[in-house]
Order: structure tokens, then sequence, then C-alpha cells
């Protein structure tokens, strides 16, 4: 590089249209030093119809709600924190937008 500029060359991302888009009604975020892992789950809750007193007792009857992994996800702090701010800057266009 001549002038001393760094070259950008930009994403573009291929097989995008055919990735499935998965939903996540539950998600864990850990942490070692130098990763973040996020996994995201799916669940379905029992159903729980009818009068208080036996819906509480049919709900002693499950031993635990299976959630199913989506996806798990590992990233650098430095990452997250771009990450973070991402979801920030959309999360606020989003909200403004509602609020017209």
């Amino acid at each position: 590089m001549p002038d001393g500029q760094p070259v950008e060359i930009p994403f573009l991302f291929i097989g995008i249209e055919d990735a499935p888009i998965l939903f996540s009604n539950l998600q864990i975020v850990q942490h070692e030093d130098q990763e973040f892992v996020i996994t995201f789950g799916q669940y379905t809750p029992p159903l729980a119809l009818g009068d208080p007193e036996r819906v509480e007792e049919e709900m002693r009857k499950y031993p635990h709600v299976a959630v199913k992994t989506v996806a798990r996800i590992a990233m650098t702090p430095k990452r997250l924190e771009r990450f973070i701010d991402a979801l920030q800057h959309n999360y606020d266009k989003w909200k403004a937008k509602a609020q017209e």
C-alpha cells in the first residue's frame, strides 16, 4: 500500500437466504477469561388449564421443562461489545419507529 492506507474489503454474506431463522425464548450467557458463550434455546411450557389447585397438582408431576438447544455462539469480549452496541442501536431504532 503505497499511501499507507489500509485496504477495505467489504463482507458479502453468501447463502443468507438459505439459513433458517430460529426462534429462541431462553438464552444463557457464560464467560471465561477470553470468550463469552451464548446458548440459545427454545421451550414450550406445559399446558396448564383448569382450576388453580388442579393445575398446581398437575405441574408438580413434571420433573423438568425440556429446552431444545437452537445454537451456541462463542465470541471474544471485544466482539461481544460490538454485538451489544449493534443490538442497542437496532433496538433504539425499532423503539423510536414503534412510538411514531
